[in-house]
């Protein structure tokens, strides 16, 4: 009898022992945020680890000796772990808490749209991002613009912030904004603009000139595709021609008696314009003659003399004869 209870009081007392057996948590990390995984493992390592049980505080649960736990929703979890022995036994580890933070909403808006023409392109982002539901203050934004560029900011900052595009021959792009908060949580978005190429407007003309009019051969030179083009040619004397897409050269004659500056402007199928600038000019010249005589137009014949002075409007090309 005696044998029998002093075995229960040593049975009793390795259980205890056994029971009392201290183990700890060491989570990768106590604060993360939503989307971000944490590893956990325990201490001490025994060989006599026969199971464990771990439970993630939102119902979730582990039997493996090192798990590796991805919560769903952002909130404060208690961590639990039971080791249990070989013998029989275990120990029940101190409990961590792990605080799951929600990200920022990383958002904006271009403007005046996502397709702009190469010629004064600038985009203007709206920056509309929000905290997540933690309320965590952003406190950093990174954009990237797909060309190389970037724009690093810290709080505060104003919501608006533009690129311009430098590449002409217009390419689509990835612009992407990253948002930080103070939690350190970090949240993308990635939208696609596209620049147009350059278009180039450019004519040559070669003129002949005749008495009262000038003939002037136009041809179009601009660098752009034909393919729904539209050409507005101003010839400068209030005249104009437009929708002139089938023909690359064309005659226009000017009447009159001035300087002409004839201009193009022209438009590509997608809505980029471009003008020439005044460059050409067009004369059209119209004689007039006029004749000073001097003394008078009237004299005696004896020792009659007259001074005869041209006063006609000239250009480099006049001729003249005289009929007396």
């Amino acid at each position: 009898m005696k044998l029998c209870l002093r075995f229960l009081f040593f049975l009793l007392l390795y259980s205890n022992i056994a029971v009392a057996q201290t183990c700890t948590i060491l989570p990768s990390a106590t604060k993360v945020c939503l989307g971000q995984s944490v590893s956990f493992s325990r201490t001490p390592l025994s060989s006599t680890d026969s199971a464990y049980v771990w439970n993630f505080g939102n119902g979730g649960s582990s039997t493996q000796s090192g798990p590796i736990y991805q919560y769903a929703q952002a909130g404060s979890y208690t961590v639990t772990l039971r080791v249990f022995k070989k013998d029989g036994s275990f120990c029940d580890a101190n409990s961590v808490v792990v605080n799951v933070f929600d990200k920022p909403n990383a958002n904006f808006v271009i403007a005046p749209g996502l397709n702009q023409c190469f010629k004064n392109n600038n985009f203007i982002f709206n920056d509309v991002s929000t905290s997540g539901s933690s309320k965590a203050p952003i406190k950093r934004r990174t954009a990237l613009f797909g060309d190389g560029a970037l724009l690093q900011q810290n709080a505060p900052f104003a919501n608006n912030y533009s690129h311009a595009y430098t590449d002409a021959s217009g390419s689509k792009y990835a612009v992407t904004l990253e948002v930080e908060d103070t939690n350190g949580c970090v949240a993308q978005v990635v939208d696609t603009v596209k620049v147009f190429r350059i278009i180039a407007a450019k004519f040559e003309i070669s003129q002949r000139q005749y008495c009262g009019y000038t003939t002037v051969y136009f041809k179009n030179l601009s660098s752009v595709d034909y393919d729904g083009l539209t050409c507005t040619w101003l010839f400068g004397n209030g005249q104009t021609l437009t929708n002139d897409t089938a023909k690359s050269f064309f005659y226009y004659t000017y009447y009159g008696d001035s300087v002409y500056y004839p201009r193009l402007v022209i438009k590509d199928k997608n809505g980029c314009i471009d003008t020439t600038p005044y460059f050409d000019s067009v004369l059209v010249f119209t004689p007039d003659s006029i004749i000073d005589i001097t003394p008078t137009d009237k004299r005696c014949f004896s020792n009659n003399f007259f001074d005869f002075k041209n006063r006609t409007k000239l250009n480099s090309e006049s001729a003249y004869a005289w009929t007396f």
